[in-house]
């Protein structure tokens, strides 16, 4: 045959034929094993338009067209995949596209490139295995159906944001949005293998299927990790059917979101402006290590959380809308939720706080069960006054640091410590209970007529007033003690049932009576009790023993008379520079100096000078009856 009769097609054939069957084999006998062995793009040159007829390829191709071990270009006309196929890559550009009337696969070992303005049909499986050409790159502007990545260790990686209408499974191997952080928006499932892995980077996944939709994301560590997740969908529900960790945001806007029973691990801020979230009995992690953002949608069912917890560090602040937490709500030390003025439905439920939970004081708040054995409250608002206190009566540690001013409805109980750092506490007719420190370090306490009662029993309790008056002071510490850190006022009574007052060096001011049980304790220190109420005062010591004296004794009363009720040992001085001063026939032993400048009524009583040194007199106006 006279080869100058063969067409320029033929002969293109033979050549690739005889490359394809003699010379490329030569490549994986020297080891050269990633080649791409023919180059085949679509030219309709045959009848139809089915990818198995050959003659629609050029150079013309063997029955079935193009398969593996070939790459196919596609830049025009609409190819129909009659049939499931293998290349090593695809082109798809210009006005070319690739439709299927049926279900069909196509497996792509290399590279595949999605562009122009032709479609992909959504019948068409596309599963890239990187088997030939690794990293493999998935770069398309089309819409594709579903998805697979089954490369048993290399990697696929995204040239472009990728928009399917049905599922992506990541069976093995790698899955790249790549630095690029290109965008997945998904209408179908969503399936990650555990031993695969998913490479969010920063990346976001957008499940917007009108269709119900599963995410089964093969585990919560950095291999199968999101960054952040939308869900718009259009109708129905997406579910979890595992875990999920989140390194972002998570934003729902329409559709329904069912956790089912399992885990959302989320690094930033949620935000729910529209559609559902069906919470079921799963777990809502706050773990970012800043601060993070939670807008709920609101109350009721769709928008609460059966499980909520803030964990590893910073704030968790609510925006927009109220929280409601049906069953427990966590806070890890070091962490806090600031309710930041919306509302909080917590009943029925717990509150586990471990950390701190902050709010203004005007919200509305519910919890069934109080935190009482661990964790702060801290209310910080700079309105008010705010009438009782929002979060209840009952805390662990309470702690105001806003501008605000917080009127008392009712007693409150306080099982640890009280910090004022700003603002203003008004206790009105109520009493507080503390178990531990009260520490004035910047706030105002206006103790109206109630009774601050220290009753705890397991460690000292500390007392700063800052200059800050209280009205009644009781302590009921059992075996324990409340010690002064500085001067405190006392503008009612002052009253020790069990345990000790330990004054140190600081004056205690007293407006009303002095009462210490004989099993209690007055440890006097260096420090001067002063009697100055307007009215009648009485002074029951408890005994004369170390446990009942004082060091020094001040009476300074504007009128009115301060009147034993037992006898009394002064180891310092005692000074009556206003008011007068009874001893009701009780006997005063006093190992200091006597200074009198206004009215000493003796009684029956009598009067022993026992100190060691020196001691002066000085009776003043009023005379002794028994010295």
């Amino acid at each position: 045959m006279n080869s100058d009769r063969i067409k320029p097609k033929a002969k293109g054939l033979i050549l690739v034929r005889l490359l394809k069957f003699f010379i490329i084999p030569l490549f994986f006998v020297f080891g050269i094993s990633t080649v791409y062995c023919i180059n085949y793009t679509w030219d309709n040159g045959g009848a139809g338009n089915n990818w198995s007829t050959g003659a629609n390829w050029n150079p013309d191709a063997p029955a079935g067209g193009p398969g593996g071990g070939d790459t196919a270009t596609i830049t025009f006309g609409v190819v129909n995949l009659d049939a499931n196929k293998i290349v090593d890559a695809l082109t798809i550009s210009t006005t070319g596209s690739l439709t299927a009337a049926a279900a069909r696969d196509l497996f792509v070992n290399g590279h595949v490139t999605l562009s122009g303005t032709g479609t992909f049909s959504s019948n068409i499986r596309l599963t890239m295995t990187a088997s030939v050409t690794a990293p493999a790159t998935l770069n398309s502007t089309m819409i594709l159906g579903n998805f697979r990545i089954n490369t048993g260790g290399p990697t696929v990686q995204l040239g472009n944001a990728l928009d399917l209408v049905g599922y992506i499974n990541v069976m093995s191997g790698t899955f790249d949005v790549t630095g690029n952080n290109y965008q997945i928006d998904l209408e179908g499932h969503w399936t990650v293998a555990g031993a695969a892995v998913f490479n969010s980077r920063s990346g976001r996944v957008v499940f917007d299927g009108g269709n119900n939709q599963t995410l089964t994301s093969g585990g919560t560590d950095a291999n199968h990790d999101f960054n952040d997740i939308t869900i718009s969908k259009t109708g129905n529900t997406l579910t979890l059917a595992e875990a999920i960790d989140i390194n972002d945001d998570l934003a729902i806007s329409s559709g329904t979101f069912d956790a089912s029973a399992q885990t959302i691990t989320i690094g930033d801020d949620w935000t729910k402006t529209g559609g559902t979230f069906t919470s079921g009995n799963g777990l809502v992690n706050f773990n970012g290590g800043g601060n993070q953002w939670l807008r709920s949608g609101g109350t009721g069912a769709g928008n609460d959380f059966y499980r909520l917890r803030k964990s590893n560090a910073a704030t968790l602040y609510l925006t927009a809308t109220a929280l409601q937490v049906t069953n427990q709500l966590i806070i890890d030390a070091g962490c806090t939720i600031d309710l930041n003025g919306q509302n909080l439905d917590l009943d029925p439920g717990t509150l586990n706080n471990n950390g701190t939970l902050r709010l203004r004081g005007g919200e509305t708040v519910q919890i069934q069960f109080m935190d009482t054995n661990s964790g702060w409250v801290y209310y910080d608002g700079a309105g008010g006054p705010y009438a009782g206190l929002a979060a209840g009566n009952n805390y662990y540690s309470l702690r105001f640091n806003g501008a605000g001013q917080w009127n008392l409805n009712a007693n409150v109980d306080v099982n640890r410590d009280i910090t004022l750092s700003n603002g203003t506490l008004s206790a009105g007719i109520h009493q507080i209970t503390l178990g531990d420190d009260w520490l004035n370090n910047g706030g105002t306490f206006n103790p109206g007529t109630g009774t601050v009662l220290f009753d705890g029993t397991a460690s000292p309790q500390d007392v700063t007033s800052n200059a800050n008056s209280f009205y009644n002071f009781t302590v009921n510490a059992g075996a324990s003690s409340v010690v002064l850190q500085d001067a405190c006022d006392v503008n009612g009574n002052l009253t020790i049932t069990s345990g000790t007052l330990a004054a140190g060096a600081n004056s205690i001011n007293i407006a009303g009576d002095w009462t210490v049980a004989a099993a209690a304790a007055f440890d006097s220190g260096t420090g001067t009790v002063i009697f100055d109420g307007a009215l009648a005062q009485a002074l029951n010591s408890g005994g004369t023993d170390a446990n009942h004296d004082f060091t020094h004794i001040t009476v300074n009363k504007a009128a009115g008379t301060l009147t034993l009720g037992a006898a009394i040992d002064i180891n310092g001085n005692l000074s009556i520079s206003a008011g007068t001063f009874a001893t009701a026939g009780n006997q005063i032993n006093i190992a200091g100096n006597w200074s009198n400048a206004d009215t000493f009524t003796a009684g029956a009583g009598t009067v022993i000078f026992d100190g060691a040194a020196a001691q002066t007199v000085d009776p003043g106006p009023s005379a002794f009856n028994n010295l």
